[in-house]
């Protein structure tokens, strides 16, 4: 993460529902830069999974799936 371009001024321009989900052990982007950058997100939802990582997809799938579903069902 280091060595990447720092994009972040650009989240603003973001204007589609957007899901952003964290580990709430992730130490890579932890809870806090992600929630930062859910702020910056216009129609955005922040949601920590507990217990998880930087990998929470193969963490804690079920969890993370049934995250994105009611994100889904809410938009429809």
């Amino acid at each position: 993460m280091a060595g990447r371009t720092d994009t972040t001024d650009h989240l603003s321009q973001i204007k589609i529902p957007t899901l952003l989900i964290c580990g709430s052990e992730d130490n890579l982007t932890p809870p806090s830069v992600m929630k930062e950058m859910a702020g910056k997100i216009k129609n955005s939802k922040f949601i920590v999974v507990e217990s998880a990582g930087h990998m929470t997809p193969i963490e804690k799938p079920e969890e993370v799936t049934n995250a994105i579903e009611r994100f889904l069902i809410e938009r429809r």
